[in-house]
């Protein structure tokens, strides 16, 4: 899953992917940190200015079933590149130094996934419209947190894109 740079598709509507995060074979506990932090590069052009998210999937390489939320956040997190808890697989807890910093959590189910073959998609239930605001860089960040008991394979990996409404400039 290759990492874009942001791939403009109508007007002020914009297709930005995550860096890919890799997966355990052990099975997730809820509330557990599903791999790294996710970056999302470029989300606005420039380092200052909003939007709104108005799409969000997670592409998945398994057919694992699993109920997943995304916390997204609008700046880096204050402890370096994770939070309290830096261990895939591991019960996650957000630092409260970074808790202004959230701007969403985006809910999975399992009624919102497509599978294919071997992989799979998952969608939000509805359509969202979920405003941001970016003072500090043109970049966001995101943690995919289990709330269910997965298990995934050896190889399985997931990434994140965004479809964002930028401001007009």
């Amino acid at each position: 899953m290759p990492k874009s740079e942001g791939v403009k598709k109508h007007g002020n509507t914009w297709s930005v992917m995550s860096n890919e995060v890799s997966l355990s074979t052990t099975a997730y506990g809820a509330g557990d940190q599903m791999g790294g932090l996710l970056t999302f590069s470029d989300v606005l052009e420039t380092d200052i200015g909003g939007g709104a998210i108005v799409g969000v999937e997670i592409i998945d390489t398994s057919t694992v079933a699993a109920k997943l939320d995304l916390i997204l956040f609008q700046n880096a997190l204050s402890t370096g590149t994770k939070t309290t808890s830096t261990s895939d697989n591991t019960a996650w807890d957000l630092a409260d130094t970074d808790l202004a910093k959230v701007v969403d959590v985006v809910q999975f189910s399992t009624g919102n996934i497509r599978f294919l073959a071997d992989n799979s998609i998952h969608t939000t239930a509805s359509t969202i419209d979920i405003p941001f605001y970016l003072a500090g860089g043109n970049d966001m960040y995101g943690m995919i947190v289990s709330q269910a008991t997965p298990t995934y394979a050896t190889g399985d990996a997931l990434a994140v894109r965004l479809t964002v409404r930028r401001d007009a400039e």
